[in-house]
């Protein structure tokens, strides 16, 4: 999937790291599994105190 959605290994790195990427990325990946944003991302909301 990496050349499919032509990521590079940085940003696939990034996010087995579980750290932020660019709207255009989750745009391309998207786009190529014909998915919707809302079925990739997830948000877990941290407390303050975190």
């Amino acid at each position: 999937m990496v050349k499919a959605c032509e990521l590079s290994p940085a940003t696939v790195s990034k996010m087995g790291r579980g750290e932020f990427v660019s709207m255009d990325v989750l745009y391309r990946i998207g786009t190529k599994l014909g998915v919707d944003f809302g079925e990739m991302v997830s948000i877990i909301r941290e407390s303050k105190d975190e």
